[in-house]
């Protein structure tokens, strides 16, 4: 095992940290692959028996980090990459949303990303290795009702661009990917949660007929991106990812484009028939008034 480099992949049982692991084996890398599920270690190491080790990795808990590190330094092959997987997601009207699961979610997308990095920093400055943090399009442009999911990631936003600053002296590089919608696992979850609330509180999205349809609206764009990430063939992830991640935010800017265009033209609608309504009362009464002042006068 000596002559191979290593990486570890948090998040590795399903999504984006599933696929990089198959691809990254498949090039001879030695794949540290963590997972929390012991459903999911054999499933990891069919993939590639030679080059998947499964590790049993926890972001949020500092124990099972430093018991990951100890078993990777054992291994004596030399950790040259830290992909920075991990992340779940919730959604929902920000009024309604427990800030008990906002702190969860905040525990793995972004202190955990953190505490696994402190940890593993020392490993990688002495390998001038490379640390990876896996962002989203949704950390460049806010989602209606996933303000939890998006303002984590405009965390890891900043995060790595100031990691990315001190590292530059110490030989260690550091990079942030930010993905379109891509059909995953994460977004299922999410929209389970989603739909179990929108059928609880339906009162919230019928305060009048304007607003339903637009909240509607808003809420129909957020499921046309996810069926259409459905509707994509499995995904394809190039490690000199240029390719890839210049295609994939051309076409997420350009699905949120036309997602605001149309949210933008829907209200614009309501808005004018609305104006014109106002207008023409406000025309008959200023006649009426009229009458009145020469009936006063």
């Amino acid at each position: 095992m000596n002559h191979k480099k290593a990486v570890l992949i948090t998040g590795a049982s399903s999504g984006i940290g599933k696929y990089l692991t198959e691809l990254l084996a498949s090039r001879g890398w030695t794949v540290w692959a963590g997972y929390r599920n012991e459903k999911v270690k054999r499933e990891l190491i069919h993939i590639n028996p030679r080059n998947i080790f499964p590790i049993k990795l926890d972001v949020i808990d500092g124990r099972s980090i430093i018991r990951a590190k100890k078993k990777i330094e054992e291994s004596k092959t030399p950790l040259y990459a830290l992909i920075n997987n991990a992340g779940i997601a919730i959604g929902g009207p920000i009024e309604f949303i427990d800030l008990r699961e906002i702190k969860k979610l905040y525990d793995v997308n972004f202190f955990g990303n953190i505490k696994i990095t402190q940890i593993f920093l020392p490993i990688l400055r002495k390998n001038k290795g490379r640390i990876i943090n896996i962002g989203s399009i949704a950390g460049l442009v806010s989602i209606p009702f996933m303000m939890p999911y998006c303002s984590s990631k405009y965390a890891i936003e900043a995060l790595s661009d100031s990691l990315r600053r001190e590292l530059i002296g110490h030989g260690v590089r550091v990079s942030l990917i930010e993905p379109g919608v891509i059909n995953t696992d994460i977004w299922s979850k999410s929209f389970a949660w989603f739909d179990k609330f929108a059928s609880e509180n339906s009162r919230f999205f019928m305060r009048d007929d304007s607003v339903s349809l637009t909240s509607r609206l808003d809420v129909s764009i957020l499921y046309i991106v996810t069926e259409m990430a459905e509707s994509e063939q499995k995904f394809t992830f190039n490690l000199d990812f240029r390719s890839h991640i210049y295609k994939s935010l051309f076409r997420a800017y350009f699905i949120t484009l036309l997602c605001l265009l149309l949210s933008l033209s829907v209200k614009y609608f309501f808005l004018k028939r609305k104006f014109f309504g106002v207008t023409s009362k406000s025309s008959s009464s200023s006649i009426h008034s009229k009458h009145c002042s020469k009936d006063i006068f």
